[in-house]
């Protein structure tokens, strides 16, 4: 066991490597499961939504409770819970031999879901010093992301090789190893406030003596602001996890590599992007970077239906992470600052189950599209939705920028280290 006196830059480091080793085994899995779904079990759209969209429904009601309590109880526990929960879904995909119980079981997977990402988040959350929101927690990110994006190559590699039961073997034994990493090294949260002292940062905040109100977020418009572009991101996104693998199938005569391929350029060229980005959002005005990003992506996938060859595909996958991680990382930031007024890993769950919204009605929604009006009509709507949602957005975060760092948030304890400013 690590020491209780162990400083915050290596529990940063712990939690980045755990989060990748299971994000990656989540990777594996993501663009063969609706290929899976379609060719061995003959699931219909419909069905393929559902499929998706029970992993959000459950994610979306468990995120707000299991955030609240884990400020309030600490979030170890939790952590371990859902890595747990990650293998033995991973084991479970291999028994699902009809749509049900693939339903069922991505359902159950979509609760361990939200004990590991907002969670883990809300651990660097904790560690974040003051003004550097955008830095650190989109750093932490692009342990999510490279693994989730080196994840589709593997899989996809997986699917025409091997088969999908080796995939789902691989996620099961990769949670295993993340589960394994955090029980042995991650200290709990209450260890984690006490060494907040001892960081090399010059300053640091604590969000000790704030009371976690899911009320009072609410009220809050740059949450709303944060949460409205979540929950678009959510229903394009795992509209396009759902529906991306059929389209580039169907339409270009893909295969699972060539698809995993592309899904990898996609998401690794965001991880990439995310820390600078981040950087980015701790000097520009976040609001502004945030619709931006918002409004030059709704145009991209708008944009997919016009693409006339499987090569074609390419220009907007290196644009589109480009323009998702000048949204993401400025937005994660200012969730980061209304975390400290209440409670961090209560917003941070508030994001993810915006997220977890965008995941039930994406997939389900597509569904409908995808058998009545044909795979296209997918990237119309959640283009136009793009649209819609960066208004809303931009109503709510107007006002809203770097500026704002220079204050002290209310029932927020900085606490100094040593050297004055």
């Amino acid at each position: 066991m690590l020491k209780r006196s162990l400083p915050p830059r290596i529990i940063f480091t712990i939690l980045f490597i755990a989060v990748f080793t299971s994000m990656l085994g989540i990777g594996i899995v993501a663009p063969i499961l609706p290929l899976y779904a379609e060719q061995n079990l003959a699931a219909s759209g419909i069905w393929i939504g559902l499929i998706f969209s029970g992993f959000g429904l459950s994610r979306t009601i468990a995120s707000p409770i299991v955030g609240r309590i884990s400020d309030v109880r600490g979030r170890k526990n939790f952590l371990i819970v859902g890595l747990l929960g990650y293998a033995l879904t991973g084991l479970g995909y291999i028994i699902a031999n009809n749509v049900v119980l693939l339903t069922m079981i991505r359902f159950a997977n979509g609760f361990t879901s939200a004990m590991v990402l907002p969670v883990s988040q809300a651990y660097v959350g904790d560690l974040t010093p003051k003004g550097k929101e955008g830095t650190y927690m989109n750093t932490f990110m692009t342990s999510l992301m490279v693994g989730f994006g080196v994840g589709p190559f593997i899989g996809g590699w997986m699917f025409d090789n091997y088969s999908a039961a080796s995939a789902f073997y691989t996620m099961a034994a990769l949670s295993a190893i993340a589960l394994a990493l955090v029980i042995i090294f991650l200290p709990n949260l209450e260890d984690i406030k006490r060494n907040l002292s001892s960081t090399l940062e010059k300053r640091a905040v604590s969000t000790t003596g704030v009371k976690p109100s899911v009320r009072n977020a609410w009220k809050d418009p740059h949450v709303k602001g944060i949460m409205t572009y979540r929950t678009s991101v959510g229903l394009s996104r795992n509209a396009l996890v759902s529906f991306l693998p059929i389209f580039l199938t169907s339409k270009f005569a893909a295969s699972a590599t060539q698809v995993g391929i592309i899904l990898a350029i996609f998401l690794l060229l965001g991880a990439l992007l995310q820390p600078l980005m981040g950087v980015a959002s701790d000097r520009f005005d976040r609001t502004k970077l945030t619709i931006m990003g918002m409004s030059v992506g709704a145009a991209l996938l708008f944009a997919m239906p016009f693409v006339p060859s499987l090569e074609g595909v390419l220009p907007l996958v290196i644009l589109a992470p480009i323009f998702s991680a000048a949204a993401e990382a400025p937005a994660l930031a200012l969730g980061t600052e209304a975390g400290r007024k209440h409670g961090m890993a209560t917003v941070l769950s508030l994001y993810d189950t915006a997220m977890g919204i965008g995941m039930v009605g994406g997939p389900l929604i597509s569904g409908l599209f995808v058998d009545n009006l044909g795979i296209n009509s997918i990237f119309y709507l959640w283009g136009v939705v793009g649209f819609i949602a960066a208004i809303i957005c931009h109503l709510h975060l107007r006002g809203k920028n770097n500026k704002t760092l220079q204050e002290k948030p209310e029932n927020v304890k900085i606490v100094e280290k040593g050297t004055s400013e």
